[in-house]
């Protein structure tokens, strides 16, 4: 799973321990590279981040975001979705 996020490197790595993934900077933010058993799961991670941000892939996770976002309970207040 890919995923930009609107955060700096070190906010990142503050909220985001190695375990997870790879954290690259990019430019406008960083990118979080990791590997996700359930898509579901995958997507309340990113939800509670807190940081807006864009799923680069699996297509399948951008498809299930708008319904798993729904269950954090409105913590996501806005997520921008990739192509």
């Amino acid at each position: 799973m890919e995923s930009k996020h609107w955060a700096s490197l070190a906010q990142a790595r503050r909220r985001i321990p190695p375990s997870v993934g790879t954290l690259t900077e990019v430019a406008d933010g960083v990118r979080l590279t990791t590997r996700a058993e359930h898509l579901d799961g995958a997507a309340q991670m990113l939800a509670v981040l807190g940081w807006p941000f864009t799923i680069e892939r699996p297509a399948e996770l951008r498809a299930g975001v708008p319904t798993s976002t729904g269950r954090c309970g409105g913590l996501l207040a806005c997520v921008c979705v990739g192509e």
